[in-house]
């Protein structure tokens, strides 16, 4: 009788680490899955990081030509200004030339 008490025991000691096997190979299925799934997420993060970095340094380049134009700009505008000052000017001697004759 204990020959088959130590039988049941066994068998159930083997039935327990066979469980215990099984729920161990899930687990590292499942972590394996995980950790692929943080690799996919890291690179694409990366990814993303490389991208907003790179249009980062491309909008700094816009902003700075945005300045140079806006400069060129406010020049332009006050050169036509002149312009027009000295084309009034050289109407009214014009005009006063004209009556004089």
């Amino acid at each position: 009788m204990a020959r088959k008490a130590k039988a049941t025991n066994q068998n159930f000691l083997k039935e327990a680490i066979s469980d215990v096997k099984k729920e161990l190979n899930r687990l590292n299925i499942s972590r394996k899955k995980l950790t692929s799934k943080l690799n996919l997420a890291t690179k694409s993060l990366l990814s993303t990081k490389a991208t907003e970095d790179r249009l980062r340094d491309k909008l700094s380049l816009l902003i700075a030509k945005e300045g140079k134009i806006r400069e060129t700009q406010s020049n332009i505008k006050t050169s036509i200004s002149k312009l027009k000052s000295r084309t009034v000017r050289v109407k009214k001697i014009k005009d006063e030339l004209s009556e004089s004759d």
